[in-house]
């Protein structure tokens, strides 16, 4: 009786995780999140600061190992 419980649970997080990672992935597809942050007239250093401050900068497994 636990062992099906305990399949299903598996099951629920395997999806969930499945759905995040491909959430993640078209996130990153669009571009830059910064340029739908700011406007179009904003300096490379404001942006270069919000990267930073979001962790935009840096690789896209740390990106993604923070967005799980």
């Amino acid at each position: 009786m636990l062992l099906p419980l305990l399949k299903r649970i598996i099951q629920g997080v395997l999806v969930l995780w499945g759905i995040v990672s491909i959430l993640f992935l078209i996130f990153y597809t669009f571009g830059d999140p910064v340029d739908y942050l700011v406007e179009d007239n904003v300096d490379a250093d404001t942006k270069a600061a919000i990267r930073a401050k979001y962790g935009l900068d840096q690789s896209i497994w740390v990106q993604y190992g923070t967005y799980i």
